[in-house]
């Protein structure tokens, strides 16, 4: 009996049979024609977000399937249904690792990429140089390294379209940090927790519009100078910035941090869309505005901050632009 012409289905019934299949049968579908991929893209049956972790292997996350990118256009795709776990394995030798992620992002209707990790560790079994350049020119929103210091973390640091990064690296030095946060960031989050002593150089070193640092030991003095480089006009692009430390040691110094800039009672406004919705600023938080050489405001904040209903966990100082 000869196959039943799927494709000769008028639209909408064929539409009702895609919808039927499981996420599996709707991705192995979609790569059969781009009359069947736009069908497939149609019934919005992925979610919007595509991400990709990179550890041992190269492994992309689009809901509901979970895909393991091999060699050779290898792929293993899993699929949670019915509380049961499916494996499969396809092997198209003609689509590369940049192909099977475009063709994700396709599916889901988006133009970028919602996270990348890469976790520095043994990923000898990677062509890490190929992957990188299978990434080039790709929007990613966040870029997430983790681990210890490795060729591997510089490399993928250098990518450029990058909206968000999260540095949970241990970086062995200066150079290589300041390598990658001179890129125009959206945003740049350094999140270790080993107390790393910065520089006021490190903090003008970034392009970034915003910057959040936990832990960050950095004398008073120097914040003083920060702020005052950004009132005569220095990195325009500056939106604010979130500095903690530890609960236990000693607030952030006003009186020097604040030395010899003008400032005035804070206005209360809206909040900043640039803050995490994790971190909240209590109402007595200490706000003053200032001013910069081109009339833009801003809010340097000083307090705790506090994290859902578990109290104070960490000295902030903070700055938000108006602008």
């Amino acid at each position: 009996m000869p196959p039943f012409p799927l494709l000769r289905l008028p639209s909408n019934v064929l539409s009702n049979v895609l919808r039927a299949m499981d996420p599996v049968a709707q991705f192995g579908i979609s790569l059969l024609s781009e009359r069947l991929k736009n069908l497939i893209c149609s019934l919005q049956v992925f979610t919007t977000d595509v991400e990709i972790i990179l550890r041992r292997s190269i492994e992309l996350k689009i809901v509901p399937l979970f895909l393991v990118i091999g060699q050779t256009g290898q792929i293993e795709i899993s699929s949670f249904t019915h509380f049961f776990l499916d494996n499969f394995i396809w092997i198209r030798p003609q689509m590369s690792t940049r192909n099977w992620i475009d063709h994700c992002l396709e599916l889901t209707n988006n133009h970028r990429l919602n996270k990348l990790i890469v976790e520095a560790g043994d990923n000898q079994e990677i062509d890490m140089d190929g992957f990188y350049r299978s990434l080039i020119g790709l929007h990613i929103k966040t870029l997430e390294l983790k681990g210890t210091y490795s060729r591997s973390i510089q490399l993928f640091g250098s990518l450029s379209n990058v909206d968000t990064i999260v540095l949970d690296v241990e970086l062995v030095q200066t150079t290589d940090y300041q390598r990658m946060v001179v890129l125009n960031h959206t945003k740049l989050v350094e999140t270790r927790t080993n107390r790393v002593k910065f520089s006021l150089n490190d903090l003008l070193a970034s392009n970034a519009s915003f910057l959040q640092f936990t832990n960050l030991r950095i004398p008073d003095t120097q914040l003083n100078l920060f702020l005052k480089h950004w009132i005569a006009g220095s990195n325009q692009r500056q939106e604010g910035f979130s500095l903690t430390k530890e609960h236990d040691e000693q607030s952030y110094n006003q009186s020097v941090i604040l030395k010899g800039i003008e400032t005035r009672p804070a206005v209360r406004r809206s909040e900043h869309h640039k803050f995490d919705e994790i971190f909240t600023l209590p109402q007595y938080s200490r706000t003053l505005d200032i001013t910069n050489c081109d009339g833009v405001e801003a809010t340097v904040y000083f307090g705790k901050s506090w994290l859902f209903n578990l109290g104070p966990v960490t000295n902030l100082c903070c700055m938000l632009v108006w602008g």
